[in-house]
């Protein structure tokens, strides 16, 4: 779906929801080497007496609950470490996060069963040079997955085939952010900063979106005057995209951006 829009109808009471998790943390220290990791896993299960019946039609995604018992599973599995570098002035950090879960939909007068995976990595790092110098990068590269995993008649119970037009969906994104800051004996400031996002949606082009700002700052302390310049979306862009994969459905988002655009701004203090 391209720039859906949303509309939810509750037809029916208020009832009552429960949910249970289990969750477990692990964490190790080692401040002499100044590394740190932690593992954790939770479980997520809820009880509902609701379910949700989906219609598509028009770019319009309708949301309708109807009294019907209901249950969703997650399971979540997370990861991670730190280290830092004292000689090369670096930071780093490094985190990977699974998660698979399971909820079921009315979809027609069928009742569908959703299986959902996403497995997501995340690297930072920040680094200094020569004392003057500062890069830092950190990204988000995922990938996500979706399909039906099982569906029955809402009336009869029975079984059905899930080649009747009901499929499922996958998608790989590259979410890349770095910057490099220059400072000069504090009086003059100069930040870079750049955003890369790529997706590649099953059966659909590559979506590349770069954006970049630049930002100036001098202080001139006898004067008591600060001067900046902010340089926003340097590249021009007109446009930005985005997809989100949910449990049912692929979301393919369209925004408009402003032109480049350049702000000059003056404080003085007394």
């Amino acid at each position: 779906m391209l720039n859906h829009q949303d509309f939810r109808r509750m037809d029916t009471d208020i009832h009552l929801e429960r949910t249970d998790q289990l969750s477990s943390y692990y964490k190790y220290t080692n401040t002499s080497a100044l590394l740190m990791g932690n593992f954790s896993y939770s479980f997520q299960q809820t009880r509902a007496e609701t379910l949700q019946r989906l219609h598509v039609a028009d770019n319009y995604l309708t949301y309708e609950h109807v009294d019907r018992s209901n249950q969703r599973r997650n399971h979540q599995f997370t990861a991670g470490i730190d280290k830092h570098f004292v000689r090369w002035k670096t930071n780093s950090r490094l985190s990977v996060q699974h998660n698979i879960g399971f909820a079921n939909y009315l979809i027609d007068q069928s009742v569908v069963s959703y299986k959902y995976n996403r497995l997501s990595i995340h690297p930072f790092i920040n680094i200094q040079f020569l004392g003057s110098l500062n890069g830092q990068y950190s990204g988000q590269i995922s990938w996500a997955s979706q399909k039906p995993d099982k569906a029955q008649d809402l009336n009869t119970g029975r079984p059905i085939n899930l080649n009747n037009g009901i499929s499922g969906s996958r998608t790989h994104q590259q979410d890349h952010q770095f910057s490099v800051a220059y400072s000069q004996a504090r009086v003059f400031f100069v930040t870079l900063k750049n955003h890369y996002l790529v997706s590649f949606p099953e059966n659909q082009p590559v979506m590349h979106n770069f954006l970049s700002d630049l930002h100036l700052r001098a202080r001139l302390p006898k004067r008591r005057l600060d001067i900046e310049l902010d340089i926003r979306n340097l590249t021009d862009r007109r446009h930005y995209e985005t997809i989100n994969l949910s449990e049912q459905f692929l979301y393919v988002v369209n925004y408009g951006l402003r032109r480049r655009q350049a702000i000059l701004s003056l404080s003085s203090n007394f």
